[in-house]
């Protein structure tokens, strides 16, 4: 069933931080931070595979301001490098870049993420930045990413779906898997999630990350694939967001297209 109450109102009644994540309390495979050092030290355990990073009043400021503008923008992919301070783009519409201020506070925060990931990471390995506006499903399947570890904050729209350890059935996943591409293919993602989810509904399992927050998702190729990655999902219902990804450049392969 779709939810019926708005992110916009959800993220009015937080305090940035306390009330999401109190309802984390209790899930071992979660954990909350506020800066990349504090997310190395959560990221250390095995059994956290996900990490949600409070953004503070500055996540909060920009998720209203996209969500005030977002009936304007159009659909776009944009890639960015970042060397020190300098961030470059490549595929902003005007639309995006007529909004000069918004725009800069934007980039600013694309650099705050960029530092906490490679701080989360412990790494200085160089950057996939990725900046977009979608308005079709992504990935709507529980599944794992083919990295050692992701970022992403949905700035406006419905955010990611993450999905507790304690509510997965790995097993289940590895039959999925295992059955021929096109059987795989001719399966619906809600039948496929409900087998991995088959204690509740998934909508009942999942913890999805609210908007101008971002979460910290290890991936297959976390310590050499000695790790399970995190199983996370993209929003089921379409719907429009303006969301920010960083990636290590190196597990990302340009010509293919993004997922979350």
């Amino acid at each position: 069933a779709c939810r019926s109450w708005s992110l916009a109102s959800f993220f009015e009644g937080l305090s940035t931080k306390t009330d999401f994540a109190e309802t984390l309390d209790g899930i071992s495979s979660f954990a909350v931070a506020r800066s990349g050092e504090e997310a190395a030290t959560a990221l250390v355990d095995p059994k956290v595979l996900a990490v949600f990073l409070d953004r503070g009043e500055m996540g909060r400021e920009l998720h209203l301001k996209w969500e005030k503008n977002l009936h304007s923008i159009p659909d776009f992919e944009a890639t960015g490098s970042l060397v020190g301070d300098s961030l470059t783009w490549s595929g902003l519409p005007p639309e995006v870049e007529s909004l000069e201020e918004l725009r800069q506070e934007t980039f600013q925060e694309v650099i705050s993420l960029a530092s906490d990931f490679l701080a989360a990471a412990g790494q200085t390995t160089p950057l996939r930045l990725r900046f977009a506006c979608i308005s079709y499903v992504q990935c709507s399947r529980l599944h794992l990413d083919d990295v050692p570890l992701r970022l992403v904050c949905v700035l406006a729209g419905a955010g990611t779906d993450v999905l507790p350890e304690s509510k997965a059935d790995r097993c289940a996943l590895q039959r999925l898997e295992a059955l021929p591409l096109d059987s795989q293919g001719s399966m619906s993602s809600p039948d496929w999630n409900q087998h991995i989810v088959a204690s509740e509904s998934v909508e009942q399992a999942v913890t999805e990350v609210p908007s101008g927050w971002a979460v910290l998702l290890k991936g297959s190729a976390w310590e050499h694939g000695r790790v399970q990655g995190v199983l996370h999902r993209s929003p089921s219902q379409v719907s429009k967001r303006v969301l920010l990804q960083v990636d290590f450049a190196d597990y990302v392969d340009p010509d293919t297209p993004d997922t979350e």
